[in-house]
């Protein structure tokens, strides 16, 4: 087994036990978010060699690690028609792991399943495509963004302090748009005690 197999093996587990659907895009933008997770906190990832392709962060290595597993017997692909002739392949394990097998991928992947974990509780309940318009406002991202040229590498470290070293979280958004709403709660108190206090002198000056 290969790091990249042991990692897609860990997220299809981990998804299972948060009743996360994936498929192709999901896997490529969870393991992406995790490797920029892991590259934080001074981690290894899951041996993935990103770069921008038509849909954001991609690793041409993906569709062989999915196609051994599925030969293996270790993954269920399943196809399913989005209409208009357009077909999605969606991903899962035939079972769950068993507490064994959890503790080995662990044990191999070391620590990198911590990422994975955090990932998936964040963000595997959004669509492929929030994912996907996700992924492209990352430090990463942003940076081959500006050339405007698809199929350039991705480079992991760039990361930037505006989006939480190159990963922000939906509760650290969260928590910014209510910083952002209180500060224009206190913007209009302050503009209508103006008023207020307009109004009390034309009352005084009409006396």
């Amino acid at each position: 087994m290969t790091r990249q197999e042991d990692a897609y093996l860990m997220l299809l587990d981990l998804a299972a036990a948060s009743s996360a659907t994936l498929n192709e895009t999901k896997v490529a933008k969870l393991l992406y978010l995790a490797d920029l997770r892991a590259q934080r906190h001074g981690d290894l990832g899951s041996g993935s060699d990103w770069f921008w392709h038509n849909h954001g962060p991609w690793d041409r290595a993906l569709p062989g690690v999915r196609l051994a597993l599925v030969a293996a017997q270790r993954v269920v692909q399943e196809r399913f028609s989005l209409g208009w002739g357009v077909f999605e392949r969606s991903v899962r394990l035939p079972r769950r792991c068993d507490a064994v097998e959890r503790v080995d991928l662990q044990a191999r992947l070391q620590g990198y399943g911590y990422h994975l974990l955090a990932v998936v509780n964040e963000f595997g309940q959004l669509t492929a495509s929030e994912l996907r318009d996700y992924t492209y406002d990352t430090a990463p991202m942003l940076k081959v963004q500006e050339t405007g040229t698809r199929g350039i590498d991705l480079d992991l470290s760039a990361m930037d302090e505006r989006d939480c070293w190159g990963l922000v979280t939906t509760s650290e958004l969260s928590q910014r748009q209510a910083d952002a709403n209180r500060h224009v709660d206190a913007e209009h108190v302050k503009r209508l005690h103006g008023e207020l206090k307009t109004q009390r002198s034309l009352a005084d000056v009409l006396r």
